[in-house]
């Protein structure tokens, strides 16, 4: 679950910065 937290912030932050 701890990985899952981590990778969530880290998923989003790279869509954002691709959609950018």
């Amino acid at each position: 679950m701890l990985i899952v937290s981590l990778n969530l912030p880290i998923i989003m932050v790279i869509i954002v910065h691709y959609h950018y």
